[in-house]
């Protein structure tokens, strides 16, 4: 009986181990995606007030 509980609770240990990883690596992904986009987002700027120069002058 003891044996069984001991598996037990180190099977979910290592489910609760498991779905840390996965928040964690959950959250670094949507970091990068930010990142991503906020890369996205400053290469776009730079480019209409590229056009907007061009245009100007």
């Amino acid at each position: 009986m003891r044996s069984c509980l001991c598996t037990v609770a180190r099977t979910q240990q290592d489910g609760t181990r498991r779905k840390n990883l996965n928040v964690t690596s959950e959250g670094e992904r949507e970091q990068q995606q930010g990142a991503i986009q906020a890369k996205l987002k400053a290469g776009m700027m730079d480019a209409v007030l590229t056009l907007c120069n061009s245009d100007s002058g």
